[in-house]
């Protein structure tokens, strides 16, 4: 099978598919961004069937089948078989306008949303929200709850449900106070969520806190049947996975597959050709493979069609691909750095004093970094906005940053030991940083730098991978912790806020603290909100709160035969990972001319 994929080239195959095209259905679409502009194009009409084998690097598959148990990133089966009440809209997408790309778990603008279990939604007034439940929309036919109508009851069930009564849910874990922090006020996001009616859910929020209900509770909380959770106390078992979703979970293998079927009783069209009901595809199949070089092998002979995720193909990696697989589709896109994380809130630590803290900086060449450990393809400064599509405008380039800002992304060993002189550590000092295997490799070239250039020897403590996560939720690491910094959802401060959950140098500024209430105040007025999260970007980076490596870009790969597909992952929030497959098509003829069979 593997030969057969190889024996075609590049332009071949391009010439094949043009020529292909020429023979089937082109519709022409005319679609409007939302400054006016008129985005025409032609593209293939999409055809019903096939089969979309997805892998995913992955060495547990599903940790669970409800987001009461967690996070939905590691549940991505959730992303096909269920809904949550809003979801991003794929017309403004690559296949559309192109005003986002979907690549990313980025915190989307309330103009790149639509209506999925609710049709529209309201804001009364800043601290309530009233959604519209869309009619006509049934359940997967399981047992107990038998392809039953969705209403109104539903959705606010499922979201008390998650707010109130899940202590593993992302919506919960929001609303119980900040051990951390114990002089925040924070023990609480809701007030009350009911629904007045069949069709409308009502929700009331403490003071503060609606751009957080907007992003966890409308785009991540999944909304499932009562019944499930009646019968088996909680949805552990993946047979009882039961959602609105455009598939239905039919197998599961532990930490090997999940076989999931369309479901014939979707409701959803596609919103670029309208006459069309959705999905497409008679089948998703995922695969879990642990094993970088295993699922690349599984794409070079085709036995999946992409591989979908977190984690795309490194750019060395994707180079070899390219060459012997020169059929394959590709997309580019921003990684997540990592970085090391310091904890300023001790006085009695080192870097507790900005000087070291810019002197830990400067002593490690960045730059060198990026092109031998990177072979030159990431981004030096990416953090917290990377220069992405759904960034641009807010993203600072490094050449933009002042001058001050700027050092800290460059290698001066000499001014790094000036500086450690000036506060009082002349001879450097010992310290420790806690991490998981993935950040030894990056963590032991800081430590040459370091030792070598100001003296500071640093111990690297591996930590499992559970353990690792204690601490880090917990913030029971005395000194440095290596974790990422995020660089597609600044608008949550997460990792620099008061209090807030990935902040793990326990940083409290006051300027970022009054920047994050700017933010949450004006949530919804996009341009005012987007303009305070630029301006306090220079002072975040200039403060040195922690140490970001450069950002690297990886690759995500797609056969030729998968259609209407740019390289998507998330339509919208988290409640869609891994969703993108109701909106794709298989050409099956170009498969089977390629691969044998269809």
């Amino acid at each position: 099978m593997g030969g057969i994929v190889l024996a075609f080239t590049g332009p071949a195959v391009a010439a094949k598919e043009k020529a292909a095209a020429k023979e089937k259905d082109l519709v022409q679409l005319k679609l409007t961004k939302l400054d006016g502009t008129v985005v025409e194009k032609s593209v293939e009409k999409p055809r019903y069937g096939g089969e979309f084998r997805m892998g995913v690097q992955s060495t547990t598959g599903p940790l669970f089948f409800d987001d009461a148990f967690g996070h939905v990133a590691y549940a991505p089966t959730t992303g096909l078989t269920h809904e949550c009440l809003l979801q991003g809209d794929w017309a403004r997408g690559l296949e559309g306008t192109g005003e986002v790309t979907w690549r990313y778990e980025y915190t989307p603008e309330p103009e790149h949303i639509t209506g999925c279990l609710a049709e529209s939604w309201e804001m009364p007034d800043p601290n309530s929200f009233v959604f519209r439940i869309r009619k006509g929309i049934h359940f997967h036919d399981k047992a107990p709850v038998n392809g039953r109508q969705m209403t109104a009851t539903d959705v606010a069930y499922s979201l008390k449900r998650l707010w109130e009564k899940c202590p593993k849910s992302i919506q919960y874990t929001t609303q119980t106070p900040k051990t951390t922090f114990p002089d925040v006020d924070a023990a609480g996001v809701v007030r009350s969520i009911y629904a007045p009616d069949d069709w409308t859910v009502m929700v009331k929020l403490l003071p503060g806190n609606s751009g957080l209900f907007w992003e966890v509770g409308s785009l991540q909380a999944l909304i499932i049947p009562h019944e499930i959770v009646e019968k088996d106390g909680t949805i552990s078992k993946w047979e009882s996975a039961c959602g609105t979703g455009p598939f239905v979970l039919t197998d599961y293998v532990h930490a090997s597959s999940a076989t999931l079927q369309r479901n014939p009783n979707y409701w959803m069209k596609n919103p670029l050709h309208p006459g069309d009901t959705l999905p497409y595809l008679d089948r998703v199949k995922m695969l879990f493979i642990g094993d970088g070089a295993t699922i690349q092998a599984a794409l070079r002979t085709g036995k999946i069609d992409t591989i979908s995720g977190y984690t795309g193909i490194v750019s060395e990696d994707a180079e070899k691909m390219k060459e012997t697989n020169p059929h394959l589709k590709w997309a580019r896109f921003l990684g997540t750095p990592q970085a090391i994380k310091w904890r300023v809130d001790k006085p009695d630590l080192p870097w507790h004093d900005i000087r070291v803290r810019r002197a830990l900086c400067m002593a490690v060449d960045d730059e060198a970094i990026r092109k031998d450990f990177y072979r030159g393809d990431a981004d030096l400064a990416a953090f917290p906005a990377g220069s992405i599509t759904e960034l641009n405008d807010i993203h600072w380039p490094l050449e933009t940053l002042p001058p001050t800002t700027q050092e800290l992304y460059q290698y001066h060993p000499e001014k790094a030991k000036k500086l450690l002189t000036e506060a009082g550590y002349p001879e450097g000092f010992t310290c420790e940083v806690i991490c998981t295997s993935a950040h030894v490799d990056l963590l032991s070239i800081v430590k040459e730098y370091w030792k070598k250039n100001i003296g500071v020897d640093m111990n690297i403590v591996v930590k499992e991978s559970g353990v690792f996560s204690s601490i880090f939720y917990g913030k029971s690491h005395g000194q440095m912790i290596a974790e990422y910094a995020r660089t597609r959802i600044p608008f949550r401060f997460c990792e620099f806020a008061k209090g807030l959950q990935w902040n793990a140098s326990m940083i409290d500024d006051p300027l970022i603290n009054e920047a994050y209430q700017k933010v949450n105040a004006n949530y919804f007025n996009t341009g005012q909100k987007r303009r305070v999260m630029r301006e306090i970007i220079p002072h975040l980076l200039d403060q040195a709160y922690f140490l970001q490596f450069p950002t690297p870009y990886t690759y995500r790969p797609w056969q030729p035969w998968v259609k209407g597909y740019n390289g998507e992952w998330i339509v919208g929030y988290y409640g869609t990972n891994y969703g993108y497959p109701k909106y794709i098509w298989v050409d099956q003829d170009l498969k089977k001319e390629m691969m044998g069979k269809r």
